[in-house]
């Protein structure tokens, strides 16, 4: 098939695991190469990375052996600002003619769409009757999804609402989670309507077979993300603080270079110090992939405390390198994590819990070796992009098969 993969929150072209790169960008860049190996023609339509809307600039030292087409679309007027997802939103009707122009010129036969930004500008690209017989296939992560039902979220200022709306005008919604699934139900859309597809990681870059850092002879925990949210790592600086012997990395964040300069580290910082634990902790910055398995590696223990509602693929590339993951049953971890066999889950936002765990888990290092070793079988089978692939494939060949057309566009914005 020729497939469309439309993705306007983040561009392939952008390296994983950078300040300005996200799951969309990291999705993408694994997807599109193993959805090609299976045969498939694909194409790649995504923002061009200096066009005003992204205001982002290109990433350096970073270059792929690509076997897909990318295709930047340009992106007309200056935004007013905002989060990325908004000034898409602003942009709607001149990034969808540039999607419409791509379809017709490539005659695709199917569109996969991930996150809702690209979902809501194919929606509208879509409109034409030449177009709107070519199925939608249209992947949901949960990272724009407030965890908790009380957060104050963007979820609660009508995006849910958006998603769902999309997801119902979609051929086939995809979710990669079962609590992204489940906050995708609404009008038009049952449950048992959306299947769930994980997404994967780079098995060959991420396994326990490699290389590891260096530690300061101490246990070593990590964490990682682009900088893991505020109020979490304050909480997990506390916990650091009350285990002795226990080094803390935070992987992620501003370039190293970047991070004497920038204010949110240099306020996690100066917590530390204030805790008396500045000297076991290290704010390594953004890494090169190679270098961020090699921390993973060296770690008894991967902690992600944010809550948050996304597939959490650094988890599973920490599992694939043989570190067991303690986290917060929410979002992905829920899926991906087996509470007491791969790791640990704890209820949303329960410091005192996630102390006491760490500490235990500390005290056990059988447990932890145990775990560690389940973590990479369980990550090495079930989360390689080829095998994600494969899944996403047969509902791909479904929706080919049966495509629908949604709603209407008015509809979707009512």
């Amino acid at each position: 098939m020729r497939i469309a993969l439309v993705s306007l929150s983040g561009s392939p072209t952008l390296e994983p695991g950078g300040q300005h790169s996200g799951f969309a960008n990291a999705y993408v860049a694994g997807l599109a190469p193993a959805l090609n190996a299976t045969g498939h023609d694909v194409t790649v339509l995504t923002l061009a990375v200096d066009a005003p809307v992204m205001s982002l600039p290109k990433a350096t030292g970073f270059s792929r052996q690509r076997s897909y087409e990318i295709v930047e679309l340009p992106a007309s007027g200056t935004p007013s600002g905002g989060p990325l997802a908004d000034a898409v939103r602003q942009q709607v009707p001149a990034i969808a003619a540039e999607i419409a122009g791509s379809l017709r010129a490539r005659h695709a036969d199917v569109i996969v769409t991930v996150s809702w930004p690209a979902a809501l500008a194919v929606a509208a690209a879509t409109r034409d009757s030449e177009l709107a017989a070519i199925p939608v296939v249209s992947v949901f992560d949960g990272s724009n999804q407030a965890a908790r039902p009380d957060s104050s979220g963007p979820d609660s200022a009508g995006l849910g609402r958006l998603r769902q709306a999309l997801a119902a005008a979609a051929t086939t919604a995809v979710a990669t989670s079962t609590s992204a699934a489940t906050r995708l139900v609404g009008p038009g859309l049952a449950r048992s309507a959306v299947p769930v597809v994980p997404a994967g990681i780079d098995t060959a870059t991420f396994d326990r077979s490699g290389p590891s850092a260096t530690t300061r002879n101490l246990p070593r925990v990590v964490t990682a993300g682009r900088l893991p949210d505020g109020m979490a790592m304050d909480g997990l600086l506390r916990i650091i603080s009350r285990i002795p012997a226990v080094e803390l990395v935070v992987c992620g964040g501003p370039e190293p270079a970047e991070l004497s300069t920038d204010a949110e580290v240099r306020r996690l910082m100066a917590a530390a110090e204030t805790l008396g634990i500045a000297k076991r902790v290290t704010f390594s910055g953004r890494l090169p992939r190679s270098r961020l398995a090699e921390v993973f590696r060296s770690a008894e223990l991967y902690v992600d405390l944010s809550g948050s509602d996304s597939f959490g693929m650094s988890a599973v590339e920490a599992m694939a390198c043989g570190t067991p993951v303690l986290g917060f049953d929410v979002g992905g971890l829920t899926d991906t994590v087996v509470d007491g066999v791969t790791g640990r889950l704890l209820p949303v936002g329960d410091m005192t819990a996630a102390m006491r765990v760490l500490a235990s888990l500390h005290n056990d290092p059988f447990a932890l070796q145990a775990m560690g070793h389940a973590a990479a079988d369980r990550a090495s089978a079930r989360y390689p992009w080829r095998r994600v692939a494969e899944e996403l494939n047969d509902v791909l060949t479904s929706a080919f098969g049966q495509s629908v057309p949604g709603p209407e566009l008015a509809d979707i914005h009512a």
